[in-house]
């Protein structure tokens, strides 16, 4: 739950920051500290982007889903060991999705947002 809660106030400052102007100034720093956010917040960023964003090629989900390409990968690695991600190649390159499984986790963690607000 901590973890959710961080990644929140993460995503809230950055939108602060954003409509304050400061968005490329501070862009590469946050980058820096999406990328050392634990294996578990990484998931939930994942969880959450697919949740609104299913079949998505690896490079939309790392432009648009503030994950690090490291977090993405270890991130991907344990939705996929875990059964919460659906992989379809029938276009050669891979899109992600959340399994029915992944979808249940994703309505909680959606709720949560919500309740916690922007």
């Amino acid at each position: 739950m901590n973890s959710i809660i961080a990644y929140l106030l993460c995503i809230q400052t950055i939108n602060r920051l954003k409509e304050q102007g400061c968005d490329k100034l501070v862009r590469a720093e946050i980058n820096v500290k999406i990328d050392e956010f634990d294996e578990l917040t990484a998931v939930i960023r994942l969880i959450l982007y697919l949740y609104k964003n299913p079949k998505s090629k690896t490079t939309k989900i790392l432009k648009s889903s503030a994950a690090g390409q490291k977090a993405f990968y270890s991130a991907k690695q344990f939705l996929d060991e875990n059964g919460f991600l659906d992989v379809d190649m029938s276009t050669g390159a891979p899109l992600y999705s959340l399994s029915a499984r992944g979808k249940k986790v994703a309505e909680h963690l959606a709720e949560v947002e919500k309740i916690l607000g922007p």
